[in-house]
């Protein structure tokens, strides 16, 4: 599949999944720097949430696009087997020879 234009699933999804992954990052550092029980729970509700939004938008965003390439992929199977049959359909229905 060379048309790269119709893959902005999979390149959405991937920011996502990095965006996601700076959000874990900068969460954990925030969490980490933080003494207080009580300071670290406004950092691990906001940075817990916007990481398991991202990380489901671009999953999604994925698969959806790996989904959508496999079906025009067995598009293309599809019509190749029935150039094949079609190919072979007259030497398959026709009798067998007597020698």
């Amino acid at each position: 599949m060379s048309d790269t234009t119709g893959r902005w699933r999979l390149v959405l999804g991937a920011a996502c999944l990095a965006a996601a992954a700076v959000v874990g990052i900068v969460g954990y550092l925030k969490l980490s720097l933080e003494p207080s029980l009580n300071h670290q729970l406004p950092y691990l509700a906001s940075a817990g949430m916007a990481l398991v939004l991202l990380s489901a938008i671009g999953v999604s965003l994925v698969v959806t696009d790996q989904l959508r390439t496999d079906d025009l992929h067995t598009q293309e199977l599809t019509a190749a087997i029935q150039r094949l049959a079609d190919a072979l359909a007259p030497d398959v229905e026709r009798p067998a020879r007597r020698d």
